[in-house]
């Protein structure tokens, strides 16, 4: 059988192959799953992107930093890259060992509160908007078991549970999806935050008490942790070809604590993509080819 690489959305890209999709953005729901399909070669970016759902132009698109929530084209990482920037933030903070279980907890939320925001140069190509405050850093990690994990909220979510206990982190952080979604944020319930919430309380009831104690290093923790909820490479998630480098107001929601995963995050997202502008898929597309997904 031949898929697209790594996302499993079915993408036929030539020769003989067993077709075996949840839903075929460009052919439709499947056939049932059997039999030999003969296909000519096909580019699968240039078949996801054609304009089948919405042709519209209008751009909505920003580069916000307050808005700039759901998983993001080059902050992707996979689960080397983000100890990778765990012994980053340790390197920049003095005396990180010594420091109080809460303090290390919340240097990690603010470290990981970044947003890479690209501009053009005068050839037209992507560059880092450093002006505006970009910052390349790897912030998302996709999960088999969980789905996408924000690590500022998984992070932000362990520190309020340290801070005061896990019953008041679980309230913080519920409540303040209600309050963006009251005020009309685009980014309230975006299909990462409340499992990033669910993991951080987790990660600390399983393992606070020992990193308090300084039994075990934080590095050592957190592999152990997402080793166990199946931390793959960013391109094994469903929706990898629909993330965008540039937020705007058409993005998946969740309101569940269970992370979408398989076939759900899939349609989740096309769904979303399909309310974009044109424009903006066209620009998705070039990102992709021309923006590394990770920023290490």
């Amino acid at each position: 059988a031949i898929f697209d690489s790594g996302n499993d959305l079915g993408i036929p890209l030539g020769g003989d192959y067993t077709p075996f999709v949840p839903f075929d953005p460009i052919y439709g729901a499947p056939g049932g799953g059997g039999g030999t399909i003969n296909l000519p070669p096909v580019d699968p970016l240039d078949a996801i992107y054609n304009c089948n759902c919405n042709c519209a132009e209008e751009d909505d698109g920003t580069n916000d930093l307050s808005e700039s929530f759901e998983p993001k084209w080059g902050q992707l990482g996979t689960l080397n890259n983000i100890l990778t920037e765990v012994r980053k933030n340790i390197s920049q903070i003095p005396n990180f060992q010594n420091i109080n279980f809460e303090n290390q907890l919340n240097g990690m939320r603010n470290y990981f509160e970044a947003n890479r925001m690209f501009t053009r140069d005068n050839q037209n190509n992507f560059i880092d908007d450093f002006t505006n405050g970009s910052k390349k850093i790897d912030r998302y990690i996709y999960t088999f078991d969980l789905g996408w994990i924000d690590m500022h909220h998984f992070f932000y979510a362990a520190y309020l549970a340290e801070k005061y206990n896990v019953v008041a982190s679980n309230s913080i952080t519920s409540y303040a999806e209600i309050l963006q979604q009251l005020k009309g944020n685009e980014s309230a319930f975006s299909y990462e935050d409340l499992q990033s919430n669910s993991a951080g309380i987790d990660f600390y009831k399983k393992y606070a008490s020992i990193l308090r104690n300084k039994n075990i290093s934080l590095e050592t923790a957190l592999d152990s942790y997402f080793t166990t909820v199946n931390a793959t490479d960013p391109s094994n998630s469903p929706n990898y070809d629909y993330i965008p480098h540039i937020i705007d107001g058409f993005y998946a929601k969740n309101i569940s604590i269970k992370g979408l995963i398989g076939s759900q995050l899939f349609e989740a997202a096309y769904e979303a993509y399909c309310k974009k502008p044109t424009s903006r898929k066209q620009s998705i597309k070039e990102a992709h080819i021309k923006i590394k997904h990770s920023s290490n």
